[in-house]
């Protein structure tokens, strides 16, 4: 898609010149372009050779994802841990929480605690699945032995002294 056909298409979306669109890679390339060119400062002139975004949308680009100032690498586990740790401490307050990292953004502390958060509803239900079906095994199980016991109280097979199964009254029962 040329310039022109950008153009016209972010100026037909809801009438507005700058709409709420994400950036596209032809437009992080060009806002890069211009940085280079004119410097991180003067956004109203960054923004006028950008034609379809307003000053603040190229400043924030610019400074929350694209400067080579920003830190993109992998996250270290000692990170993680300090997120969780400041957002106890402070909630969401992801500028005040930026301030404990070196080169991690507002955004990009966002949504890696979106991530781990992800991560860890998932790890939650793993569990309750395994202990669901660890228990529907269990279940299954004393069954099989009520059964073979032809009992109603599979309690009646553990000595209360020491509370372990009889072992000869559970042998006897799976020879029958």
């Amino acid at each position: 898609m040329d310039v022109i056909q950008e153009l016209n298409r972010k100026n037909n979306s809801f009438g507005k010149p700058h709409p709420k669109t994400q950036f596209t890679s032809v437009e992080d390339a060009r806002l890069k372009k211009y940085v280079h060119l004119y410097g991180d400062t003067d956004w109203n002139l960054i923004s006028k050779m950008m034609i379809t975004r307003n000053p603040r949308q190229c400043r924030e680009r610019w400074n929350k994802f694209l400067s080579n100032s920003i830190n993109k690498e992998p996250w270290t586990e000692e990170e993680n841990t300090l997120l969780i740790k400041k957002y106890k401490e402070l909630g969401p307050k992801w500028m005040k929480i930026s301030r404990y990292f070196n080169a991690r953004t507002d955004v990009y502390l966002k949504n890696r605690w979106n991530i781990i958060m992800r991560k860890e509803k998932l790890k939650q239900k793993q569990e309750l699945l395994e202990k669901a079906l660890q228990e529907k095994r269990e279940k299954e199980f004393f069954q099989v032995l009520d059964e073979k016991f032809e009992c109603t109280d599979f309690c009646e097979l553990f000595d209360p002294n020491t509370n372990a199964v009889d072992q000869e009254q559970l042998s006897n029962a799976f020879r029958m």
